[in-house]
């Protein structure tokens, strides 16, 4: 048994990810600083899309690591781009080993508090919840919910700031994935749009709504956003919405569909 939990981040994104790979790095040994040169967990971090460039330059010994000690970099591993996000995203999930799974991508860089989505996975536990799932917010605080139609089409009863929440960026125990979600971060159905969507929308169904943590939070980068697959996934949430209509608290996450 591991004396202290292991914390996965998971990053996909086609972009560079430097950025949010030594923003992780750097959180990770303040964080070991402030809590007297030790840490609550251990760390791990896994990379889809495109091998960093700041990984590349080490592996090439062409980094300055003054700030990133060999230790650190060891403890990242590149996973080949799976064709989607989504299925990047549980490919890394399957190669990972940690009890708790912190996502990003490519255009979300974490602020300082970054490892409260731990914390608050943590406490989520404690309280006796069936699910650890949290969520980090933008810079902006800003709420997301589910649309209407999507409400609608499962017979939730609904509306306004009533419907549940988009879980953009979300978090997971592994215990809650591997017992509750098919072993899988995001519906496989999907290819990259509308996942944080059904998420949200299958908390809400399973009895346990979850919401997004302003305890957290994430700075935009200005990166392009893809529209590939953007109408065959809202195809497929519709889909798992309407299903939800009859199965209602039955509905697995997991729920495949043929769009």
């Amino acid at each position: 048994m591991k004396n202290i939990p292991t914390v996965s981040v998971l990053i996909n994104s086609l972009d560079d990810t430097s950025r949010q790979v030594l923003s992780i790095f750097n959180l990770y040994k303040k964080s070991y600083i402030l809590n007297g040169h030790r840490n609550f967990f251990n760390l791990e971090v896994l990379v889809s899309g495109t091998m960093p460039e700041v990984i590349k330059n080490y592996h090439d010994d062409k980094l300055n690591t003054s700030d990133m000690t060999s230790e650190n970099f060891d403890k990242i591993t590149f996973v080949e781009d799976q064709g989607t996000s989504v299925s990047s995203i549980n490919e890394m999930f399957r190669k990972s080993t940690g009890d708790y799974i912190l996502n990003l991508n490519g255009s979300t860089l974490p602020q300082g508090n970054f490892f409260n989505l731990f914390i608050e996975l943590k406490k989520q536990e404690e309280a006796g919840c069936e699910m650890a799932i949290t969520s980090m917010k933008p810079s902006s605080k800003d709420t997301c919910w589910i649309p209407q139609w999507a409400s609608d089409a499962s017979n939730l009863g609904v509306s306004g700031d009533h419907r549940p929440q988009i879980l953009r960026c979300p978090s997971f125990s592994r215990n809650t994935i591997e017992k509750h979600l098919g072993g899988v971060i995001f519906n496989s159905s999907f290819r990259h749009h509308y996942v944080d969507n059904w998420l949200g929308h299958f908390c809400y169904l399973f009895g346990e709504e979850k919401t997004e943590t302003a305890s957290s939070c994430w700075t935009d980068i200005n990166v392009g956003q893809t529209t590939k697959h953007d109408a065959h996934d809202k195809a497929v949430y519709l889909e798992l919405s309407t299903a939800a209509k009859e199965l209602k608290s039955k509905m697995s996450y997991n729920h495949k569909v043929n769009v």
